[in-house]
């Protein structure tokens, strides 16, 4: 009971979590997916494949608990692998998602500093002399200039050793611009004299299993709590049904002894009608151990049917006995006639 009310103060925080580590791993994956160069149905169907495998991981984990704890093992297994390669799926997703994430903000990060601008300047102005060479070269070469080609090669060649050098350097990215995450890991790789880049995916797949597996947690949690919430419930239900039949039982027990006293012994307030009399002279023993219905009419003045009812209702109250035509008070006292 205390575990049920731990869990009941925990369950609205817990939910929300479940919602948040659930919502971002699905983004994460949809993300990656529709980053696939493709036409935008292809982006809409791997945007819902991603959403599609989400859900099933989130939900077969969970069932694979609730499968084996219902001694359902096949279920379980089969459920528990599908989920575990959907796990798997996912944290790689996630995983590839941080990283595009981190690569473009180096990038940007990158691409705004003054020094990248002015080498992109000279990149563009190598462009534009290589190709003034190519058409120079072109047009020496069919005017019969060799000599002056040869010459122009030469300047060519030079020229493409610059372009290369110049993007290789945009390449690499400077210290300042690194980012903060890069700037994070390459300083503790260099305390712990460890690669950084192996350094950060160690740390972005750990990131992406805590997401994933949190997430199965806080659900496993939940569903637990909420099925034991609805045995207590039934259990509680079925208790109150129980006690509410008893007193129903007790109270109708009650009800027909009132009835009988009231029946058989008139109260003084009201008086007692023509039935209620007819009734209590047949058990006083008034028309005797064997009471005869026409002697009942006659004596009475009513008619056949009064006195049959009458008869029928002691005969369920087993105060009367009813041998083939006869009748017979089943505790008849003649001293009660004086």
């Amino acid at each position: 009971m205390n575990l049920q009310l731990t869990f009941s103060s925990y369950q609205k925080p817990l939910a929300v979590a479940a919602f948040l580590l659930c919502g971002i791993s699905i983004i994460a994956s949809v993300l990656l997916w529709i980053s696939v160069p493709t036409e935008i149905f292809g982006k809409w169907l791997a945007g819902a494949t991603a959403i599609a495998l989400e859900i099933c991981k989130f939900a077969f984990l969970p069932l694979a608990l609730i499968m084996w704890k219902r001694e359902q093992h096949g279920w379980s297994i089969t459920l528990g692998s599908i989920g575990f390669i959907l796990l798997i799926v996912s944290v790689s997703a996630t995983i590839g998602f941080v990283q595009n994430a981190n690569q473009q903000q180096q990038t940007e990060a990158q691409q705004s500093t003054i020094r990248y601008q002015t080498n992109l300047q000279q990149l563009d102005s190598l462009n534009k002399q290589v190709d003034q060479y190519h058409l120079l070269i072109k047009t020496d070469s069919d005017n019969g200039f060799r000599d002056r080609g040869y010459k122009g090669l030469n300047k060519l060649d030079e020229l493409e050793t610059q372009r290369t050098a110049l993007v290789k350097e945009m390449s690499i990215p400077e210290k300042a611009t690194q980012g903060e995450m890069n700037a994070l890991t390459g300083s503790i790789a260099k305390q712990l004299d460890m690669d950084a880049d192996k350094l950060q995916l160690t740390f972005f797949t750990s990131l992406a299993v805590l997401v994933d597996v949190s997430a199965i947690i806080s659900l496993s949690f939940l569903s637990m709590h909420t099925k034991t919430t609805r045995e207590l419930t039934t259990k509680s239900t079925t208790k109150d049904k129980t006690n509410n039949n008893k007193e129903t039982f007790v109270d109708k027990r009650e009800l027909d002894i009132k009835t009988i006293r009231t029946i058989h012994k008139p109260t003084s307030k009201q008086p007692p009608s023509k039935h209620q009399q007819i009734k209590q002279k047949l058990l006083t023993g008034v028309y005797g151990e064997q009471p005869v219905v026409r002697r009942v009419m006659e004596s009475e003045s009513v008619q056949h049917k009064v006195v049959k009812t009458i008869f029928d209702e002691l005969i369920n109250e087993e105060s009367l006995l009813k041998e083939g035509r006869r009748y017979s008070l089943t505790n008849y006292q003649p001293e009660a006639i004086a």
